[in-house]
């Protein structure tokens, strides 16, 4: 089913409205950590434009049928079936495609097309004010670090001052939930007071790691692993409220 970033719901009101106000009560110097893609940052459009090249350098024209609404998991032969590229058609040039797409995705190059979630800022702008340090904590690589720091500069997240950190997957081959949890325990041993991700074994993790904290799961795109998030941890399709 896809996900629409402008999902407005009194729930999720209730969910944002509840987490401002773990942050006020937290008060300055205490951490709130969001993830980049699928959270804070809609890639969509990055994927579009990707797999469109692929199309136009292989001259393979069913890709162009896909769209943002088509991306529902990290699956691409997921996308590729819900914008009706046959699967036997798929098969022929897959291998390319995801190694096209692999380079393409990991690269500063194209992190200009992606876009914040409507009303992320202005949640990431309320926490700051409140005197809160604020992490961006992603599975990207250190080699788009600068593509995703200038990505968060454009779309006016808070980017300056003391307390601001951007987060990388520093070792590869670890799970992206291990990584994070390592990350924020060697980092801000005491932990978050808030967490907002859109993987489910991340939060599932940090949920365990650090059960003082305030998670919250964006119910966006994910990996197609299955893992459920934690029933009891509060969820949000989007930042508005």
């Amino acid at each position: 089913m896809a996900w629409r970033p402008s999902h407005r719901s009194p729930e999720q009101s209730e969910v944002l409205a509840a987490a401002l106000a773990r942050a006020e009560e937290a008060g300055p110097g205490a951490l709130a950590i969001f993830d980049l893609d699928g959270c804070l940052l809609d890639n969509r459009a990055r994927q579009v434009h990707i797999l469109r090249e692929f199309a136009a350098q292989h001259d393979v024209p069913e890709i162009y049928a896909v769209r943002d609404e088509h991306f529902v998991d990290w699956n691409l032969k997921n996308t590729l079936a819900l914008a009706g590229v046959p699967e036997a058609r798929t098969q022929r040039f897959y291998p390319l495609l995801h190694e096209h797409w692999w380079r393409c995705f990991f690269s500063d190059e194209y992190l200009v097309f992606d876009h914040a979630m409507p009303g992320a800022v202005g949640v990431v702008k309320a926490v700051r004010a409140l005197g809160l340090k604020v992490m961006y904590l992603t599975a990207r690589y250190e080699n788009v670090r600068d593509g995703s720091w200038a990505c968060l500069q454009r779309w006016g997240f808070p980017t300056e001052g003391e307390g601001i950190s951007l987060v990388m997957k520093g070792d590869p081959d670890l799970d992206d939930d291990v990584a994070k949890v390592d990350a924020v325990a060697r980092l801000h041993a005491s932990g978050p007071v808030l967490f907002f991700d859109n993987e489910p074994a991340n939060v599932n993790s940090m949920r365990r790691r650090f059960p003082e904290a305030m998670i919250v799961f964006v119910e966006t795109d994910h990996s197609p692993r299955p893992i459920e998030a934690h029933p009891a941890l509060p969820r949000v399709r989007g930042f508005l409220r």
